[in-house]
């Protein structure tokens, strides 16, 4: 088994904080039966649509009605991941009620890259016993587990319920999921430090460091070396909005030189966008980021920027860039 830190004392919203990018979302998983046989007869409650996906994978710890029932002693639930995926935190989460002990009893959870081993003891990620921890509370202590395990790599994911819990023999679900901290954080960082952001999808003119991964610099991802754009000598950077707008500030992902040595450029008017009248002062709040190397920034103007065209001007050599954005006070 692998080494597994133990979480279980959740009030009803404490542990949304500790979750990210579900790996599991969009994936119906096949459902085992005692006899191993495929079983289908799976009650879905709380939402109009009957989607086991659905239900497991958008949980609401509000929306105490929101889970599967099956009704089955034992039960095996394989998710297959369409590609080797890698995983440090799992969230299993059983049907929360206030006066009864529905939480799942006794389970064991897998990973493998191959289905024919998947049950092997040496893919075993944890055992977990919640018989006797349950109390009677309007928290869902004991109810739900998030298991932080070490970097572990695997196409299947299964979950194994032994004993359904301690009040009857049906099992209940509100939750299943894996995330991956290096995936939540390149996936939620953008929308997470800065505004809406008015470049999305538009891919800039470019002098210098022109390659494939221009259309990278302003798709929300930040921090994957294999997507960076390498920086020249000089290299400049021309955004086309679709009319005139009022900018109020530039977000920034990429390495501190280039950060360090960045003018802006605003202007109605693609022809003399690069004067030096055009230039804009701006202030710099840093946001802290997990990955070494790489600052990311929100460049505030003193006052908005009337303006269609926005130039971004790097004079490094051994700079990157992850990301581009732009805020509008016109967009709330």
């Amino acid at each position: 088994m692998k080494k597994c830190l133990i979480r279980n004392d959740f009030t009803d919203l404490s542990f949304q904080s500790l979750c990210g990018v579900n790996l599991l979302k969009n994936i119906t998983p096949v459902v085992l039966g005692k006899d191993n046989n495929v079983y289908e007869e799976i009650n879905c409650f709380g939402l109009d649509e009957n989607n086991v996906s659905e239900i497991l994978n958008s949980f609401n710890p509000e929306q105490t009605d929101k889970h599967i029932e099956i009704p089955q002693e034992t039960a095996t639930i394989i998710y297959d991941l369409g590609e080797t995926k890698q995983i440090d935190r799992i969230y299993i989460s059983g049907y929360y009620d206030s006066e009864n002990d529905y939480s799942l009893a006794e389970y064991e959870l897998y990973s493998s890259n191959s289905i024919e081993t998947m049950f092997n003891h040496e893919n075993m990620i944890v055992s977990y016993n919640n018989i006797g921890l349950w109390q009677k509370s309007d928290t869902r202590n004991h109810c739900d587990q998030i298991f932080d395990i070490e970097d572990y790599n695997g196409k299947y994911f299964a979950i194994k319920i032994l004993i359904p819990n301690v009040t009857d023999n049906i099992i209940r679900i509100s939750a299943i999921a894996l995330y991956n901290h290096k995936l939540t954080e390149e996936l939620t960082f953008v929308k997470n430090n800065f505004e809406y952001n008015i470049l999305s999808g538009i891919i800039p003119n470019t002098i210098g460091s022109y390659n494939a991964n221009l259309a990278y610099l302003t798709d929300g991802i930040c921090f994957r070396e294999n997507y960076r754009v390498k920086l020249d000598a000089q290299t400049k950077f021309l955004f086309k909005l679709e009319a005139s707008t009022l900018i109020s500030s530039i977000g920034f992902v990429g390495s501190y030189s280039a950060l360090e040595n960045c003018s802006l450029y605003f202007s109605e008017d693609k022809e003399d966008i690069w004067n030096e009248e055009n230039i804009i002062e701006y202030d710099t709040l840093p946001h802290p980021t997990s990955n070494d190397g790489v600052a990311a920034a929100t460049l505030i103007f003193q006052n908005d920027v009337q303006a269609k065209y926005i130039g971004i001007e790097f004079n490094t050599t051994d700079g990157f860039i992850d990301e581009i954005t732009a805020s509008s006070s016109d967009i709330i």
